[in-house]
């Protein structure tokens, strides 16, 4: 969806907040406006608790979920930095590293060891979180009124959270309209000419790997995810992938066009120019034989 009104740099970083709170806010994002131009946007997704009763979901109160939320989440303030914060045990730090590294303390792991254990804690995040998902998704249903058939569910970086038939595992929707991604156009701090897209050369916007074309928009909310949807930014106004690649790989020739245009226009001016010569030779040998007969 987008929003047509100007964004008065609402959410965005500044002197009291940074980029990575909440709401995050993406941007550049290249979508075609209402007059079919491409525009760059804002672009942020939305994260609530709600009841699904068919494909509508209903927000519930912040304040109403926290009752829940609170005690099934262990979260006291800070549900971003709080849900993700796990500490691994020696068991799961043998797990990733194997026997002898994982007995090590981190400050004694390698780079490559310390790497290794960092992605294996963010997979670890994401399954805690979906375990404790469980009960607060468990925990909101209990709250429903009875004969309600409505669903709890939990909306995060463009994914719909709900529990499956048997109420024991988390089941993930990656396209549903109330996790769809809300846009609205750049209103201010727009730059001058000098600095405008394309303003140096064609390739800014049309080299085969332009940000503005290949750049790709990932979404972001408060849930631990490893594999969040991402997608192209051409995808967004120009979805015609074939015809992108064709028009990619014919100006990767568009020099050698040039080239090539200005031999041919060089060969052929030559071509005229030697039949202009001729013609004016046989002219002035013409009007030579016409003196010499008077």
């Amino acid at each position: 969806s987008s929003i047509s009104n100007c964004s008065h740099n609402f959410g965005l970083a500044s002197q009291t907040r940074t980029s990575e709170e909440l709401p995050r806010i993406k941007a550049p994002v290249f979508m075609r406006d209402d007059n079919d131009v491409i525009t760059p946007y804002r672009m942020m997704w939305p994260s609530f608790w709600g009841w699904l009763d068919g494909e509508e979901v209903t927000p519930i109160q912040p304040a109403d979920a926290y009752k829940v939320l609170r005690r099934a989440l262990r979260i006291r303030k800070d549900f971003q930095s709080e849900v993700a914060n796990i500490t691994l045990t020696k068991d799961q730090r043998i797990e990733a590293l194997g026997e002898e590294a994982g007995a090590k303390p981190v400050s004694e792991l390698t780079e490559d060891e310390q790497a290794t254990l960092t992605a294996y804690e963010e997979v670890k995040v994401v399954e805690v979180f979906r375990e404790k998902l469980v009960e607060a998704l468990k925990g909101i249903g209990d709250t429903a009124e009875d004969g309600s058939t409505a669903q709890p569910v939990f909306i995060s970086s463009g994914k719909l959270y709900r529990l499956d038939e048997a109420k024991e595992k988390v089941e993930v929707v990656t396209e549903h309209p109330a996790a769809a991604p809300v846009s609205w156009p750049f209103a201010h701090d727009v730059r001058p000419a000098r600095k405008a897209l394309g303003i140096g050369n064609c390739y800014e916007c049309h080299a085969a790997d332009s940000p503005m074309f290949h750049g790709t928009v990932t979404a972001v909310g408060p849930a631990p995810d490893k594999e969040p949807i991402t997608v192209s930014m051409h995808t967004l106004f120009f979805p015609d992938t074939l015809r992108m690649r064709v028009w990619e790989m014919f100006f990767k020739l568009r020099d050698a066009f040039k080239i090539a245009a200005f031999a041919a226009t060089g060969f052929l001016s030559l071509i005229l120019l030697m039949y202009l010569m001729s013609g004016l030779n046989r002219l002035l040998n013409g009007s030579r034989r016409d003196q010499d007969l008077d």
